[in-house]
This record gives C-alpha cells, structure tokens and sequence, in this order.
C-alpha cells in the first residue's frame, strides 16, 4: 500500500503536525466519492451522499455549509470538485472560511499553506489554505461567487 509523509519544505524532516495518508485516502474526495470514478457512478453516489445527509437547498460538510458544488471530469473520470457558500447571509466571510478550516484541519492537521485573508487583492480567487496529501490537495479559497463573495472547498487530484 502507497502511502505519503509530508516532509518539511527542505525534503529533510516530516512536518511534526502532518499525518501520513493511505494510497485510499489520498484517493478519497468525501464520503464513498473518489478520484477516478465516471460521471454515472459519480451522480449514483453523490445522490446517495445528499440523501443521507436530508440536504435540501444546501448541504454541510461538518460545520462548512455550502449552497453549490461543482464536479469536474476529464474522460469521464472525476478529478475535482468544489463547494461553495456565498457569505453575508447567516455568517460572515470569515465564519465560512474558519468552518471550512476547522473541517479540514480536523481531519488533515494544520495546512501546507496559509495566508491572512487581508492580503487577499479582492479582485481575483485567493487561496487562504492548502493541504497537500500525496496526489489530492485541498484548498480553501475566497472569490467572487454569482457576484458575490464567497468561500469555496476544493478538493482535486495532481
């Protein structure tokens, strides 16, 4: 079985807050969902998934609530998908944006990359947080979402 140990940016050491990741988990988008499924068992499964969870009009992840996702494929095999949650309703930009950080940190330790969302320009999509395990990454951006702002979860394949 492959697994993957974060190493520090020098190669020399493991990060001490990194854990290694299975060949499986790298693999594992959410739930039963993974890399390199078709667009058919993809819909079946996301379904399923939606299902489960008795979302409506939004959906959790955790505490990250998100209104839209986005699947992406390349010759029908999945390698991304996105959630996102427009702010200013119920939370605030950085409400959204701590949840959704708070769900990955649980489950990935602290990120490979983070910046302060002051430094974000406001004129493009910034990236706030990014995890690295092995060939998946995550990243948690802030954008303009349908015109507003918004926070997206990335999950997506080397």
């Amino acid at each position: 079985m492959s697994e993957c140990n974060y190493k520090a940016k020098t190669g020399d050491q493991p990060l001490p807050s990194k854990k290694t990741f299975t060949y499986a988990e790298q693999q594992r988008v959410i739930s039963d969902i993974n890399f390199d499924i078709s667009k058919k068992q993809f819909d079946n499964l996301y379904k399923k998934y939606l299902e489960s969870k008795k979302c409506k009009s939004g959906c959790t992840i955790d505490k990250f609530e998100y209104y839209t996702e986005y699947a992406k494929f390349k010759n029908d095999k999945l390698y991304s998908i996105e959630f996102a949650n427009i702010g200013g309703y119920e939370k605030s930009i950085p409400e959204i944006l701590n949840d959704a950080y708070q769900f990955v940190k649980s489950e990935y330790g602290e990120p490979d990359i983070s910046k302060k969302l002051s430094s974000w320009p406001g004129n493009q999509i910034f990236t706030v947080y990014k995890w690295k395990i092995g060939k998946k990454n995550i990243e948690i951006n802030v954008d303009r979402v349908k015109m507003e702002l918004g926070v997206r979860l990335l999950i997506y394949k080397n």
